[in-house]
């Protein structure tokens, strides 16, 4: 036997079969993470025909001797050569029994006698000893692979690799299958075949029956059948004599099998790796929105806690004042009273007292304040306050200070305090004071203190919920991608989060989003996952048991008959216009009240426009008309700029602002305006730029994902039968007849000269017209006698078209939203 090989390969083992090591040219796709590898055979030659394989296998299939077979079957090693060679360094018998290297091989076999070079992606065994985490790891390096300009962008052929003898999946095995399904498009489906090892030649009933039982999407032949292809693992076993014609005939059923596989491969089913990056890609978002959220949620959790701490420690707090106000000193204060002065001699009774200052400013005295001793230019000289002599009064009456004993709380002896200064009149236990005093002043400042803290803690809390909206919103849309593009839109991998997202979606009232995730559990596609998903639970420690009651058939909402529907139409057509779909609903349920609010303001306006041309002075009137017409000379150039959604949406800001401000602002300065008026005028200028800087806010965002709408509309609305198209259509034609009026109404210069000296009675009986009929009213234009009267019926009707949109956009959104 020659143990010389004619291929640049070492030798491993004499045989027989000689067992060679190919050499081969190695580097890493990912650099320094060394876990994405290529190893290439051969002289790499682009003029050759590629033929690209994924190799997807439980641990223990038999994946690695299938690819060297494969790779013998290229190289044309045949069976009385008793030779074999293998690229793989994995002892296959460790690989099948213990565990291998979590690393993605690419092989690369170039052979100069065939003209078809051969490269076989080998992924890690799934469910190996590392468990789900690993596995997750899988699709990180798939994306790598697929995204990086030296990576693999197409695929010929993806192969599942499974014993011949199967007659059921396991939860392992299902997980398996499910894993890899749900990391490609929709597109690949037709490239999906199966290799079954360890075969003895029959037919493989019982794995094709366990196949087809789980339902798993693969290319079938002209029996419905699923594409498969029979091996034995025996091509480099120990020769002998007695079983030398066993063995020979599993390398002829290997190198017939192998013949098959690359006539199949001749076939022009070549697919593009772009759909399969963006799964990887959603599924990677997917991961981390739902670890973000759980993050949001924990945190949410411990700020909660921290914050009942918090308005718990206020409480006291607030108590502990309360206490301290209400705390009760016993107090003897000096007060001043009147008393009779019957008993004292006549000649002494007579007193003249001060009422304000509570003095007795002088005794035994006989005449009447104003002409008493003690007053000096009609004021007294002896009170405090030098009092004039009608605060004073002559009665048998004087003042006398006597000494009380009295309850007061902290409070009211601390007002007393503030009010006397350095000087109060009360005497009390000053240290039991200032004891409570301080202990008031603490608690005070703790509250304060921690109340700042409390207002902290709100915030943060809030902006966490507005966190879990967003990260909710962003998962919500990835699954929604997801059952769009993916191949297994209710994978195991998916369907692992809904457990956690739709509790959340229902705490954010998300009915409709709720209802939709509910429906992709109930598509019947559950109870097939229900072992994988046991599998994952496993792994994640999460339970099952709230799948185990569920009623299998469920009525198809109509919500759910869209989603199903839109499964048919072009991927990359339904990924735009969802995501967009979705994207003008939140921008439509946050910001339409505001918009409503500011349609009505601007009605508002033109009603108080209407007033002021009824009831304005000549020259505040023909400043009035000057300002219109600046701002129709304005929406003139406009009305001629190339129409779009958002221009619509500007131009009718733009030139109601600009209209409305130059009138406001004209009368302002006009001769016959007073101050007041002024400042009247500038106020409502102030509030008008106010509600139309919002008005514009809210709008452009909206009206930019409307015109995307539509563009996206105009090139598949001959490709789908969506009913909500009909309404945006119908969009289309009133934005577009809204903008016919504006150029009408602005139609040239002479009609503001003629507005300019519309100062007459004419005007005035216009004005009356449309002041007694409700501005919502439409008012045939013949009526108006003038150009000022015309001009306000189309600026009615500019309006109402406007409020006719706004209403629109409501039946609009209900539309989208089930699509």
């Amino acid at each position: 036997m020659n143990t010389r090989s004619h291929l640049d390969a070492i030798l491993m083992n004499p045989g027989p079969p000689a067992l060679y090591q190919l050499n081969t040219d190695r580097k890493y796709i990912d650099g320094n993470q060394k876990k994405v590898r290529r190893w290439t055979y051969g002289k790499r030659d682009k003029k050759k025909q590629n033929k690209v394989i994924l190799m997807v296998g439980e641990t223990g299939a038999g994946k690695t001797a299938l690819i060297n077979t494969m790779i013998n079957y290229l190289l044309g090693v045949k069976f009385e050569d008793e030779e074999f060679y293998q690229i793989t360094e994995e002892d296959d018998d460790i690989e099948e029994s213990l565990t291998q290297t979590s690393a993605i091989t690419v092989y690369e076999v170039f052979v100069e006698e065939n003209p078809t070079s051969l490269t076989i992606i080998d992924t890690p065994g799934y469910t190996n000893t590392e468990g789900y985490e690993k596995d997750r790891e899988i699709s990180e390096y798939l994306i790598t692979l697929f995204s990086d300009e030296d990576g693999i962008h197409y695929i010929d052929a993806v192969c599942f690799v499974m014993k011949a003898t199967q007659n059921r999946l396991s939860g392992k095995e299902l997980y398996t299958f499910h894993s890899v399904l749900s990391l490609f498009g929709r597109d690949i489906e037709n490239n999906i075949v199966f290799l079954f090892t360890h075969s003895d030649g029959r037919h493989p009933r019982d794995a094709l029956s366990a196949i087809k039982k789980a339902q798993i999407p693969c290319r079938r032949d002209g029996k419905k059948q699923p594409v498969h292809f029979l091996f034995n693992n025996q091509q480099k076993e120990k020769r002998d004599k007695q079983c030398e014609s066993v063995l020979n005939s599993a390398w002829e059923m290997g190198e017939e099998n192998m013949s098959e596989i690359l006539t199949l491969l001749e076939e022009r089913n070549r697919k593009s790796l772009q759909m399969t990056l963006d799964v990887l890609k959603e599924r990677r978002g997917l991961e981390a929105c739902v670890s973000n959220l759980k993050e949001r949620i924990s945190e949410e959790e411990v700020k909660m806690k921290e914050l009942t701490g918090i308005q718990e420690a206020i409480k006291q707090h607030r108590e502990k004042i309360q206490k301290c106000e209400n705390f009760q000193f016993t107090v003897r204060t000096s007060v001043k009273e009147k008393v009779s002065t019957d008993d004292e001699w006549w000649w002494s009774r007579n007193q003249t007292c001060c009422n304000v200052c509570e003095e007795n400013c002088h005794k035994k005295c006989w005449e009447e304040p104003s002409s008493c001793e003690v007053m000096k230019k009609n004021h007294c000289t002896v009170c405090t306050g030098k009092c004039h002599y009608s605060e004073h009064v002559r009665e048998n009456k004087k003042y006398v200070v006597k000494t009380k004993t009295i309850t007061m709380t902290f409070h009211e002896l601390k007002l007393e305090y503030e009010r006397t200064g350095e000087k109060p009149k009360t005497n009390f236990d000053k240290k039991i004071y200032e004891n409570i005093s301080n202990e008031h002043e603490r608690n005070k400042k703790e509250s304060e203190n921690k109340t700042e803290i409390e207002e902290k803690l709100v915030r943060d809390l809030e902006k966490i919920k507005n966190e879990k909206s967003k990260l909710l919103h962003e998962a919500y849309i990835i699954i929604v991608s997801l059952s769009e593009i993916a191949l297994k839109a209710d994978s195991a991998f998916t369907l692992q989060h809904l457990d956690f997202l739709i509790p959340r979606l229902k705490e954010e009232g998300k009915d409709e989003w709720m209802k939709n995730l509910e429906d992709l559990r109930k598509t019947g596609e559950e109870q097939k996952n229900k072992g994988a998903l046991h599998h994952v639970m496993d792994f994640t420690g999460k339970k099952l048991n709230r799948f185990d009651n569920r009623v299998a058939a469920a009525t198809t909402s109509s919500i759910h008959h869209h989603r199903r529907k839109s499964m048919d139409e072009p991927p990359e057509i339904i990924t735009g216009v969802t995501r967009l779909k979705d994207e003008f609903i939140e921008l439509y349920e946050k910001d339409h009240p505001q918009l409503q609010q500011c349609t009505e303001g601007l009605h508002q306006i033109i009603k108080t426009f209407e007033n002021g041309c009824r009831f304005a002075t000549k020259g505040s009137r023909i400043a009035g008309w000057a300002g219109v017409g600046g701002g129709a000379a304005t929406a003139a150039g406009l009305a001629f700029a190339p129409f779009t959604v958002g221009a619509f949406f500007a131009a009718v800001v733009v030139v109601v602002v600009f209209a409305i401000m130059t009138f406001i602002s004209a009368r302002c300065i006009s001769v016959n305006c007073s101050s007041e008026k002024k400042r009247q005028m500038t106020g409502l200028r102030k509030g008008i730029e106010s509600e139309l800087k919002e008005f514009q806010d809210k709008i452009t965002p909206m009206a930019e994902k409307m015109k995307d709408i539509l563009e996206r509309t105009e090139k598949i609305l001959g490709e789908q039968d969506a009913t909500w198209i009909e309404d945006v259509t119908e969009l289309t034609r009133q934005v577009s007849e809204t903008m016919i009026l504006i150029s009408e109404v602005y139609g040239g210069f002479s009609f503001v000269f003629n507005m300019i000296s519309s100062e007459n009675t004419r005007t005035l009986d216009d004005m009356d017209k449309l002041a007694e009929t409700p501005i919502d009213e439409e008012i045939d234009e013949s009526e108006m006698d003038t150009k000022a009267g015309k001009f306000i019926v189309k600026m009615r009707k500019l309006i109402n078209q406007l409020q006719n949109i706004v209403n629109d956009l409501e039946k609009t959104k209900d539309k989208l939203a089930v699509y």
